[in-house]
């Protein structure tokens, strides 16, 4: 093998090795886990905040260890395959779905800012951040 094949074939071997460690960095428990009621949305173009009452609608999150349930107004509305991954150097997970979630994104950013509450993130100027409630 010439230098410059074996210094790539290095090259590659090394990020696949660090992109493995950081998609398999993640904690045993998965701290998703469990159903979230939704509390309110604050985003869009207007930059507006929503809430169950001003809309009529209930949603609750139910993550399992791979798949999700949307359940709006008491009815399953959706399930939905995820994957978490840690984002390097934060305690943020990028949530990718198999298909949209909320908001009609395949990915949000979920961050924990304190035990019982959750923030989904949708990646897009536009959209918008959800703060759910860990239910008992």
């Amino acid at each position: 093998m010439s230098g410059t094949g074996l210094g790539a074939s290095l090259l590659l071997l090394a990020a696949g090795s660090i992109a493995c460690e950081i998609a398999t960095n993640l904690p045993d428990t998965n701290p998703l886990l469990g159903s979230w009621s939704w509390v309110e949305a604050t985003g869009g173009i207007a930059g507006h905040t929503i809430t169950p009452a001003s809309t009529g609608q209930t949603i609750v999150l139910r993550f399992r260890e791979e798949q999700v349930d949307l359940v709006r107004n008491d009815e399953l509305e959706r399930t939905v395959e995820y994957e978490r991954v840690a984002e390097p150097g934060g305690s943020d997970l990028e949530l990718t779905y198999d298909g949209p979630l909320l908001g009609g994104f395949e990915s949000q950013t979920a961050s924990l800012p304190e035990e019982n509450v959750l923030i989904l993130t949708d990646p897009c100027c536009d959209g918008f951040e959800y703060r759910l409630e860990r239910m008992r």
